[in-house]
C-alpha cells in the first residue's frame, strides 16, 4: 500500500497492482472495513490491477474494491510465475587428433526467461518463455606462428507466443450456395497462437600469422558469412479473389481464400551477412630495440535492413583505425589512436522512416532516425600502472 501510494505521488507513469488475495475476507467489523479503504486506495492509485486469477478478479470488481477498467488476469493466472517445465542444456565435446589439429562441436536447447518489465509488456500472450537452439562445429588448426579456426552455425530463436485472429472461411456455417457470394460476416472468428523467431545459418574463419621473416609483426582477422531470416511469423489472412471479364476488362469479386502473409524469409533488421575484421600489428622492439608497436583494423560490415519489411536498405561500409602504443617504462604507456582514419561518413543502424517520423518541409519525403558514422577522431592517452 504505501508503495503503491508514493508512486502514485512522485508520477511514476507506469504502476501496477499486483492482487493476490483480499485479506479482508477472513475478518470482519472495523478492521473489515479498514482492509476494504486500503483495498480502494491501492487500486486508485495504480494504472493497472493484475489479479492472479479469474475468481479473485470477479469477486474484488463485485465487491467494489477496484474498477474493472483496470483489473486483468495474465494468461490463465497463476501468483508463481511462468511454467517451470521448460527444461534446457547445453553438450559440448572436443577432440584433440594431435598437437596441432583439434574439432570441437556444441549443442544446445534452452530458454530465456522474461524480465518483470517484459512479462508485464506481453501479458497478453499464450506463452511468454523465449526459445534458443543452437548447434556449432569446427576444426582448429595451429603451429607455432599460424593458427585458424574454421566454425560452422545454426541457431534458432523462438519469440513469446501471440495470439491472432482471423474469418474462418472454411466453417461449414459459412459455406455458400452455388451461385452466391460467400458473406465473411457469417464466419466465425478462429483464433491462433503464432512464435515469430529468427533462424540463421553461417560459417566463420579465424587467423592469426607471426611470419618468422619480420619479428614482431602480427596479423589478425575474422570472416564472417551468415544467412539470418525471420521463420514461424506468417499468419492466416483473407484475401478477396477477383475475375476479369475479357471483353470489357471490368473485374468482379467472385470470393475469397486464405493465404498465410508476413515477413517470413525476410533478413533481421540489422543484421549483415558478410562481416570481414583484420588487425596487423607490428612491434618495432624485435627489429629496432624500439619499446613501440604501431597497430591498425580495418573492419567491414554488408548492407543491412532498417526495418524487418526490407525496404529500406542501408550501405555496407567500413572503417579504418590505426595507433601506436609506446611503452615509457614499465608503469608508464603513452598511446595515439585515430578512429575512422578515412573520415567515411555513413549510417550503421537506425529505424524505419515511415508514419510518425519527422518529414521534409514540402511535404514529399520521410526522414529516420539513424546512428552515423562518426568523422575521423584522434585521441592522445597516458596509462600509469602504481
Amino acid at each position: 500500500l504505501l508503495g503503491i501510494m508514493a508512486a502514485r505521488i512522485t508520477g511514476v507513469p507506469i504502476r501496477v497492482y499486483l492482487l493476490r488475495g483480499l485479506r479482508l475476507e477472513t475478518v470482519t467489523g472495523v478492521m473489515r472495513s479498514i482492509l476494504s479503504v486500503t483495498e480502494r486506495v491501492a487500486g486508485t492509485c495504480a494504472h493497472d490491477v493484475a489479479c492472479v486469477s479469474q475468481s479473485l478478479l470477479e469477486l474484488s470488481v463485485d465487491g467494489g474494491y477496484i474498477p474493472r477498467s483496470k483489473a486483468l488476469v495474465v494468461g490463465e493466472g497463476s501468483s508463481n510465475g511462468v511454467d517451470t517445465e521448460h527444461f534446457g542444456f547445453t553438450v559440448a565435446g572436443n577432440y584433440e587428433f594431435n598437437h596441432n589439429l583439434a574439432v570441437f562441436a556444441r549443442f544446445g536447447d534452452s530458454f530465456r526467461l522474461p524480465s518483470p518489465k517484459n512479462f508485464w509488456d506481453n501479458r497478453a500472450v499464450s506463452d511468454p518463455v523465449e526459445g534458443v537452439t543452437l548447434a556449432e562445429g569446427g576444426v582448429k588448426w595451429r603451429t607455432s606462428n599460424f593458427n585458424i579456426f574454421t566454425t560452422l552455425f545454426w541457431n534458432k530463436f523462438t519469440a513469446v507466443g501471440r495470439t491472432y485472429d482471423y474469418r474462418d472461411i472454411n466453417d461449414p456455417a459459412c459455406q455458400p450456395q452455388p451461385g452466391v457470394l460467400q458473406d465473411l460476416n457469417q464466419c466465425r472468428i478462429a483464433r491462433g497462437v503464432v512464435r515469430r523467431g529468427t533462424q540463421n545459418i553461417g560459417a566463420e574463419i579465424e587467423l592469426g600469422w607471426t611470419p618468422y621473416r619480420i619479428p614482431g609483426l602480427t596479423l589478425n582477422g575474422a570472416l564472417t558469412y551468415q544467412q539470418p531470416k525471420y521463420k514461424g511469423g506468417d499468419v492466416p489472412t483473407v484475401q478477396s479473389v477477383f475475375a476479369t471479364d475479357p471483353v470489357t476488362g471490368n473485374t468482379t469479386l467472385v470470393g475469397y481464400r486464405l493465404v498465410r502473409l508476413g515477413i517470413d524469409g525476410n533478413v533481421p533488421r540489422r543484421f549483415a551477412k558478410t562481416m570481414i575484421d583484420f588487425r596487423p600489428s607490428y612491434n618495432l622492439q624485435s627489429s629496432l630495440h624500439w619499446p613501440l608497436t604501431v597497430y591498425s583494423s580495418v573492419q567491414y560490415f554488408g548492407r543491412r535492413y532498417a526495418e524487418d519489411d526490407n525496404f529500406v536498405i542501408y550501405p555496407a561500409y567500413h572503417t579504418i583505425n590505426v595507433g601506436a602504443l609506446y611503452q615509457v617504462n614499465e608503469q608508464l604507456h603513452l598511446q595515439v589512436h585515430c578512429e575512422n582514419l578515412s573520415n567515411d561518413h555513413t549510417v550503421t543502424e537506425g529505424d524505419n522512416p515511415g508514419s510518425g517520423n519527422p518529414r521534409s518541409p514540402d511535404g514529399t519525403r520521410t526522414f529516420g532516425i539513424a546512428r552515423p558514422l562518426i568523422g575521423r577522431s584522434i585521441k592522445l592517452s597516458m596509462t600509469y600502472e602504481f
